[in-house]
């Protein structure tokens, strides 16, 4: 699991097409610090469909550098 308290910016040399995973999304305190967190999940080719693959847990920063990125990405 990784814990994001901040986001730096960086352009993405060779962008690739991925396959659809699922994902859960959850938001929850833990000693009074609020945390939103992304669990990926494998996809239905892997050997183990359906297990948790990635889990990414952001603090108030990061969560709320992800919306600034997120508005000013698909603004329309």
């Amino acid at each position: 699991m990784a814990l994001i308290e901040h986001f730096d910016s960086s352009d993405l040399q060779r962008p690739t097409r991925q396959r659809p995973a699922a994902a859960n999304l959850s938001v929850f305190d833990l000693d009074g610090v609020t945390f939103l967190q992304i669990d990926t999940f494998g996809t239905p080719t892997r050997q183990m469909p359906g297990k948790r693959s990635q889990s990414i847990r952001l603090g108030r920063e990061a969560a709320i550098q992800l919306r600034d990125a997120i508005d000013k990405a698909f603004r329309q």
